[in-house]
Order: C-alpha cells, then sequence, then structure tokens
C-alpha cells in the first residue's frame, strides 16, 4: 500500500519518498489508518518495523489541523532521534522542538511549536508547572510505551499518561511497543484500537547455539567452523561479508575483556592495515580527561571491535554508536542498556549469557523481555535480506531451556509500578500542587485512572495514597482546610523542582547546619536522598570509610552512631568523600582507580549531586537560610570539578575542569586575565587551541562575575540500572 491509498496527504507521502519510502510496511497499513481517523491505538509490533513512523503520522495529522502534539520517548538520545527525523516535515510547515533539559521551567517558550519532542520526566515537569499550551494538545504518542513496567521511570510515564487524558479529555493517544503479553490490557486501559503483529521488514531467524551448531526455530541447522573459541567463531561468521555483530553480555566488564580479547583476531580478519576507523581522541568543547577506559576504547575501536556500557561517558558511548552506524565498527560488545537505547541493527545479535548476577538472589535469569529486545536488533533493513538472533548454550540442558523459555516462550506482561512508595510521594504531592486534585476524593479519583488501578484492587492502592498525604502533611507540604487539600509554598517548590519529597526533608534539615569548611557533610546528606543511589561500599573498604566517619565527625551533619544501616550509611559517605575529590581537582584516573568505578559512574554522581544541590539551594532561599550563597558555590563546584580558585576560569562556557587547571598553571587565573591575552600565546596553552582561545577572550570580555549554575536536569544515566 502506498502512503496516499493509506489516507496519509500528499504533500506528506512525498516526504517519505524522498526518504525511501515509496510503499508502507504491512504494520502500517493495518495501523495508520486508525490514527488518521483519530482513533487511540496502541501498536504492540517487532523492532525496526516501521512503529516510530505511526506515530509521527498521527503528529501530522494533527499538525494538519492545526493542533499541538507531543511525541514522548524514554531516552534523551532517543530524543535526539526523533528530533532528526522529524525535522523532515518542517517543509510542509510543521515547527518541531525537542525538550529535555531544565526540569525547573515552564517551559513556555514551547507553545511556537506544533510538536515537542520530550523523555517523560520533561513531559511531567510540564504538566508539575502548569505549561498553559498543554491543554492544548491534541494528541500524545508515547514511545515504548511497554516502559510502565520500569520500576523507576514506570511510574512517571503511566501517570503522564493519566494525567494528560484527565486534563485533555479528547486528547489521542498512540502506544508504540514492542511484543508483550498484555498490550491488549493496555489497549483497554486507554480505549484504544489494538494492533500486533510478528512482521518484520528484515526476516529473523532465532537459533540456539551450542557445541558448533546453530540450531533455529525453524528446525533448520547449522555448522560453524570453530577452531578453539565458539564465541569468537560465531563473531567470525556474522561479520564476514561486511556483516556487523552486537554481542551481550551481562557486566560491564565483559565489554571490555571481551572487545579486547578478539581485537588482533578482528583487525587480522579486515586487514590491519584497512580498519576505516576514527583515530585518536576528538577535540570538543566540553573536554575530558584521559582515563584508562577511553584509552582501551580507543585501542579498540582502531581494530573495527568495541565496547558499549552505562560506565562510559555519554559522549564515549554516543561515539560508539555513531562509528557502528557509520559500519566502522564490525563488532560491538554491549551490555542490555544498549537493547533498550537508540536504533543500533546488526546482521547478527549473539547474547551470550542468559544469567546475571542479583545482590539479593545470586545469579538469576534475565527476563524474557529483555533478551527479546536484544535478539530484535538483528537484521539490518536496507543492508541484510536476513538476521539471526542467537542464544549461545553451554550444553544440552541450558539449550533446551533456552528454546523454551526465550526463543518459543512468551514474553512477560507488563505490570504498573505506580503503588511504590516513592512513586506515590512524588504523584501525591504533584497532583495537590498542581489542583489537580484539592480533595481526597478528587485525589483518589485521579489514581484510579491508573493502570495499575485498571488491573488491580483499587484498596491497596488508596492505602498507599492515603500513607502518602500523612507523610506530606506530617513534612509541612500539603495542609487539609476543611476537606480541601492546598501545598504549602514549600511542598510546591519541591514539586517543581522535581525532587522525592523525602530528598526535600533531608534537604531542609541539612541547609541552616551547612557552612563552609563542612562540605564533606553537606555532600554526605545529600547523598542519603532517595533521589541518589550511592556507590557500593565494598566488604574491602568497610574499615576504611569507618575511620573517616570516625576522623572526620565533626564535619558531618549525620553521624554513623544515628544510622539505622551503617553499610548503607558508608556507601553515602563513599559517595560524598569521592565527590570532595572531584572538587578538590584530584586526576580523574586517580578518583576512577581509588573508587574502583568508571568515568560515567563519575559524571553522573557529580552531575545528580550538582542538581541536588542546586535544588536545595532553590529551597535556601525558600528557607530564608543564610546558607544559599555556600550552596550555590558547591554545585558551581559540582558541576566543573573545581575548587574556588578555578571556579572564575571554568565559568566560561568551553572551560571544563582539565583546561581551566591548565589555563591556571599558565598564570592565566581568572576571566580578567583571559580579557587581556593575546589570542596566539593563549592558544598555546594545552588544549585550548585557537578557536577556543578567541571564544574564551570574547566571553571574558563580555563577562561581569561568575554566573550561578543553572538548576540542574536529571542526568539520563541516573536511571541506568547494571
Amino acid at each position: 500500500m502506498t502512503p496516499e491509498e493509506a489516507g496519509i496527504d500528499a504533500d506528506i507521502a512525498e516526504i517519505l519518498r524522498s526518504d525511501g519510502i515509496e510503499k508502507l510496511y504491512p504494520t502500517q497499513t493495518s495501523t495508520i489508518p486508525h490514527v488518521i481517523e483519530g482513533k487511540n491505538l496502541v501498536a504492540a509490533v517487532p523492532t525496526a518495523s516501521g512503529k516510530s513512523l505511526i506515530g509521527y503520522i498521527a503528529l501530522l495529522r494533527a499538525f494538519k489541523q492545526g493542533h499541538r502534539g507531543m511525541y514522548i520517548v524514554p531516552l534523551r538520545a532517543l530524543a535526539s532521534e526523533k528530533y532528526e527525523e522529524l525535522k523532515h516535515f518542517e517543509k510542509i510547515g510543521a515547527r518541531v522542538a525537542v525538550s529535555t533539559g531544565d526540569l525547573d521551567s515552564k517551559g513556555e517558550n514551547l507553545r511556537k511549536f506544533d510538536i515537542v519532542v520530550a523523555t517523560s520526566e520533561k513531559a511531567d515537569s510540564l504538566l508539575r508547572h502548569s505549561s498553559t499550551w498543554i491543554g492544548e494538545l491534541s494528541v500524545l504518542v508515547v514511545d515504548e510505551i511497554h516502559l510502565i513496567n520500569d520500576a523507576e521511570r514506570g511510574p512517571t510515564l503511566e501517570m503522564v499518561i493519566a494525567r494528560l487524558r484527565k486534563l485533555v479529555p479528547n486528547i489521542q493517544v498512540v502506544g508504540l511497543s514492542a511484543t508483550i503479553k498484555n498490550s491488549k490490557q493496555i489497549a483497554n486501559w486507554l480505549e484504544a484500537e489494538h494492533v500486533t503483529s510478528e512482521w518484520r521488514p528484515v526476516d529473523l531467524k532465532y537459533g540456539s547455539y551450542c557445541d558448533g551448531e546453530i540450531f533455529f526455530t525453524n528446525n533448520e541447522r547449522r555448522r560453524i567452523e570453530v577452531e578453539e573459541d565458539h564465541l569468537w567463531a560465531l563473531i567470525e561468521d556474522a561479520t564476514k561479508d561486511d556483516g556487523q555483530a552486537l554481542v551481550f553480555v551481562n557486566t560491564r566488564k565483559s565489554t571490555e575483556t571481551t572487545a579486547l580479547k578478539y581485537r588482533g583476531l578482528m583487525a587480522r580478519m579486515i586487514g590491519a592495515g584497512r580498519a576505516n576507523v576514527e583515530d585518536g581522541a576528538e577535540t570538543n568543547d566540553d573536554e575530558e580527561e584521559e582515563t584508562e577506559v577511553g584509552n582501551i576504547l580507543s585501542a579498540s575501536l582502531k581494530s573495527g571491535i568495541a565496547f558499549h556500557h552505562a560506565g562510559l561517558t555519554g559522549r564515549q558511548r554516543t561515539k560508539v554508536e555513531r562509528m557502528f552506524k557509520d559500519r566502522k565498527i564490525r563488532c560491538l560488545v554491549a551490555t542490555p542498556t544498549l537493547a533498550a537505547g537508540i536504533n543500533l541493527p546488526a546482521r547478527t545479535v549473539i547474547v551470550r549469557d542468559i544469567y546475571r548476577y542479583d545482590s539479593q538472589l545470586g545469579n538469576t535469569l534475565i527476563p524474557v523481555m529483555e533478551i527479546k529486545q536484544m535478539l530484535g536488533r538483528a537484521g539490518r533493513p536496507r543492508y541484510d535480506k536476513q538476521g539471526e538472533a542467537i542464544i549461545i548454550s553451554r550444553n544440552r540442558e541450558q539449550a533446551s531451556l533456552v528454546l523454551d523459555e526465550y526463543l518459543l516462550g512468551e514474553v512477560e506482561s507488563v505490570n504498573s509500578q505506580v503503588g511504590n512508595e516513592k512513586a506515590l510521594r512524588n504523584n501525591v504531592l504533584s497532583a495537590v500542587a498542581t489542583r489537580l486534585a484539592t480533595s481526597e476524593e478528587e485525589l483518589k479519583h485521579f489514581f484510579s485512572l491508573s493502570f495499575y488501578a485498571f488491573v488491580n484492587d483499587l484498596e491497596p492502592l488508596m492505602y498507599g495514597v492515603e500513607r502518602a498525604m500523612t507523610y506530606l502533611e506530617d513534612n509541612g507540604m500539603v495542609v487539609s482546610e476543611g476537606g480541601r487539600l492546598r501545598a504549602t509554598s514549600f511542598g510546591k517548590r519541591v514539586s517543581d523542582l522535581y525532587i522525592d519529597p523525602m530528598s526535600a526533608v533531608i534537604m531542609r534539615e541539612s541547609i541552616d547546619r551547612f557552612e563552609a569548611g563542612k562540605e564533606l557533610g553537606f555532600l554526605q546528606s545529600i547523598c542519603s536522598t532517595p533521589d541518589m543511589i550511592p556507590l557500593f561500599c565494598r566488604s574491602s573498604e568497610l574499615v576504611e570509610f569507618n575511620e573517616i566517619a570516625e576522623g572526620r565527625k565533626k564535619e558531618l551533619l549525620q553521624r554513623i552512631d544515628d544510622a539505622e544501616d551503617a553499610t548503607l550509611y558508608l556507601s553515602q559517605l563513599k559517595t560524598a568523600v569521592m565527590l570532595l575529590d572531584w572538587i578538590g581537582e584530584e586526576r580523574e584516573e586517580t578518583i576512577l582507580q581509588r573508587y574502583n568505578i568508571y568515568p560515567g559512574d563519575l559524571r553522573n554522581k557529580a552531575e545528580t549531586a550538582t542538581w541536588l544541590v542546586s535544588s536545595a539551594a532553590e529551597l535556601s532561599s525558600l528557607l530564608s537560610s543564610g546558607a544559599k550563597q555556600n550552596i550555590e558555590m558547591l554545585a558551581m563546584r559540582l558541576k566543573k570539578g573545581v575548587s574556588e580558585r578555578l571556579l572564575d576560569l571554568a565559568a566560561l562556557n568551553d572551560i571544563g575542569r582539565t583546561r581551566a587547571l591548565a589555563l591556571y598553571s599558565h598564570n592565566y587565573k581568572s576571566r580578567k586575565d583571559i580579557a587581556v591575552a593575546d589570542v596566539r600565546r593563549l592558544s598555546l596553552v594545552p588544549g585550548i587551541g585557537e578557536r577556543i582561545a578567541e571564544k574564551i577572550i570574547q566571553q571574558s570580555r563580555r563577562a561581569k562575575k561568575p554566573v550561578a549554575p543553572q538548576k540542574e536536569e536529571i542526568p539520563e544515566d541516573w536511571f541506568f540500572r547494571e
């Protein structure tokens, strides 16, 4: 079926043709007529089967009728990807924006756009700030709607959908999902048409590998030539004839060791002299320090094989993803987080591990849904006629398990996570603060609109709502006056800042006690909030950090003697001490080695701490505390990773901790020094160069004083779990 035959306007169809879409996929022909008619829809179809276009057509239909639409995605990287694709339709006048930034912003500037791409957190933030244009939305597209099952992000996504359906009763909701067991149930919740399909644009063969042979579910068998290493034999088979392979393993370390193990073999296979990959580090305005992990990654990339996990910095992950898309990497070894990310298909997907370690349960089987997401990356449209998705089995017994559980087994049902205590605290406060619910009856009605209430007994949820209300009232965030609920100024600000109410309580208790020289104590209290996931304190480190807790007792605002869980307290203290090293200008590689972490972990903790400390500074204004200036200074130091002496330099847009240290050591100690500098001499400072020298001179001449950091958004990596 052509786009026009499906009812798509001719000018939109013309843009689709310019992108190579002459005919629609079967999944699109069975769904697009529904969205063109304005119906709600849940499409549960495989990866790479054209889901995004279904959502785009719904948004463009609304635009053609003079209405606005929003496209919600789970990750910032996906938001950027969808934004770039939707920008193609600016040719017909559609104004497109992407918004994933400041969560304490009303976003009124978005009013001038027809289509807004946002993460679920940003959408929730816009709702909390009562952005006036939100009520003008006529269509909501939710990508990866099955992620309402996610313990961290699921409640936000679910309640954003519920809230928008309450605020805009006639809003069209289009949910896009991978194939899941209870997609019909989600469709019923949304009063939507339900379309499910197993069709894929590239045929996919599923198989279990054992002892040199792949056993496919279609009863085919194929022998693989194996010398010694079974995994390498599969990689070699997959990457011949310009193929690409994705290998999924269960730990970060395994991604690195596997890539390094096969680096030499891959280089020899593709020809050491013709590995068409980028050489050396890239220059970037937000420079990164040299680290062992970065060096290992660079060396690996040159051989045509790489690794990918949440411990890499965002810039490193983006580079790896881009090079794989550009087919400059033949094999990518990754953890399961990649499978839930951006569109990154390969001819062959190899799942090496079906077990992973859980600190509470030991080795556990990875859920079927996650394995299916990995396998679904197999088969590159436009490059491959067929893809292969292979799970390695260690023996015949495991091969039988793989076949029954993963290859032929059913994906788990999606379950609502709204009922957990943290989610209820946040959502109850948000509902009251935005006056969505001004009485207990309205509050309970609001939660009755959730997917949780649709599939479960309402009584446990209502009990949880009551408990959350009691907590908020006891801590001065919500008051009940004559049966009417109202958020206090403190509660409203907490909701706007997008922090957990429990985090705000901890901050309030610490703000007035904070003073210069007690940064460690304040950081420890920040690291004890539910919004910060602390570093794990290994048993071998307990004595060391217990000694720090005792030896630096006077600096700490919370004492180990008062802690309910001493090990958790020491984990929080370890995180705070690491952050203190970060703002004390310790070398990044030293920090990584000392705390046994990855570059991405360090940046994640620093970004989360900056967000929380910036929020504490905002609360200190409300509480009329004299600590605001010191707290703001700490937030600035965390953002840049510098001590006070470098803050003036680090306030420049292009200057991070590495360049600030280089400038300071070459006697450029402030922006005043930069303003009068000679471009040529300044450009000779390591890491600067002529382009950056010219930019920072111009900035310094315009600047009058250091600028306080903008309120930080939630770091994306904050949600990763590995």
